[in-house]
């Protein structure tokens, strides 16, 4: 059954010759992804830039997305400044660690799934999770990678002109300040799906507020994400 927002991704899709998406923490870009499955039935009416930071992920993304014909993928992070520091559980670890959802996925999945730039999003995570004699400093370790402003990337690609049709955010606590580093200004998505679920209530006001600030309308569909839909645009799926 669709959820709500594969709903509307294929209407959007259906209804549009082209259409360009962003996915800003793709991870490997398949396993519990929330956009894999529209990419794939619409393959040849998208094309999708990849963005994410974990170079030892990027070869499954790209595996992932090898029949895709107008993929491109980026191993950078999206924000203000020029690197960005990085909190993970140390991939050595992967095979002890308990995973408690996605059981029967590959070992890296779900701990690269948690890499966040917030150090405490990562602890709280493993704790528990670990045989215990391992100690919770000791499993998680910092890396440093390249950060960029969205449009850095898109205009790199030739990609200016023709505009942002959907943009998808998974960072593990950092959506509002990865919106804020897009150029939503500038590059004005029709749609924008975030995480919401670790944004503390203050920063979500504030989000929402910048949001509305530029023209979006925003939908909580769930109890973990919320919809951007840019004034204007149209759907049976929400009044």
């Amino acid at each position: 059954m669709l959820n709500f927002l594969q709903n509307i991704l294929f209407e959007y899709f259906s209804n549009k010759e082209m259409s360009t998406i962003v996915q800003i923490g793709a991870n490997d870009g398949r396993i519990n992804d929330p956009i894999y499955e529209a990419i794939k039935k619409f393959q040849n009416k998208t094309r999708i830039l990849l963005i994410e930071p974990q170079a030892n992920v990027i070869e499954y993304l790209k595996e992932n997305y090898a029949t895709h014909p107008c993929a491109a993928i980026c191993c950078a992070a999206i924000g203000p400044h020029r690197n960005l520091t990085l909190y993970r559980l140390k991939p050595a670890l992967y095979e002890s660690f308990t995973r408690k959802y996605l059981k029967d996925s590959p070992t890296y999945r779900v701990p690269t799934g948690f890499t966040s730039a917030i150090k405490q999003h990562v602890h709280n995570h493993i704790i528990g999770n670990l045989p215990a004699d391992v100690k919770i400093e000791d499993a998680i370790e910092e890396m440093t990678v390249p950060c960029h402003q969205l449009i850095q990337i898109i205009r790199q690609l030739g990609w200016e002109a023709k505009g942002i049709d959907f943009l998808q955010i998974d960072s593990e606590g950092m959506d509002d300040f990865i919106i804020k580093s897009s150029n939503i200004e500038l590059l004005k998505p029709t749609l924008i799906n975030f995480e919401h679920r670790h944004l503390p209530a203050n920063r979500l006001k504030s989000l929402f507020q910048y949001l509305n600030s530029l023209g979006y309308r925003t939908h909580a569909w769930n109890s973990d994400d919320t919809l951007a839909v840019l004034n204007g645009y149209k759907s049976h799926f929400f009044k």
